[in-house]
């Protein structure tokens, strides 16, 4: 990981990212609970406190990684609010937690024909009777 923000103490980028690997949990739970508003606003906090970590605009690494992703999230929560279900609710309620569209997915992957040409496999080796 880059040192963080020459500015900033030891201590407090310390408190920063350990902020930021409880806000991870966090935002686990409010997503698994179907709460995009909370879950949104912990994604916002987790943004600020990764730029406060690196001010720069290309932090570099994991550090870049885990920051986009986090935007990336924060836009797909944004985008599909309405679609977000309480998985948590449904599991009380003793409803089955669907993972149909995944396995459409994998369906789809593994129906799609195999280009023969970059495919390798070993020729078979025969088997003689005795070894």
């Amino acid at each position: 990981m880059p040192n963080p923000d020459p500015g900033l103490t030891a201590e407090v980028a310390t408190t920063l990212i350990s902020q930021v690997r409880a806000d991870l949990k966090r935002l686990k739970w409010f997503l698994w609970h179907g709460n995009v508003f909370r879950a949104l606003t912990t994604v916002e906090g987790i943004t600020i406190d990764l730029e406060t970590l690196h001010p720069n605009d290309e932090p570099s690494g994991s550090q870049n990684k885990l920051l986009k992703a986090v935007r990336e999230l924060d836009g797909y929560l944004r985008a599909n609010a309405a679609r977000i279900p309480n998985y948590g609710e449904r599991r009380r309620c003793g409803e089955t937690i669907s993972t149909a569209f995944t396995e459409s997915t994998v369906n789809q992957v593994i129906s799609k024909p195999i280009d023969r040409t970059t495919w390798r496999h070993a020729d078979p080796v025969p088997v003689t009777a005795g070894q």
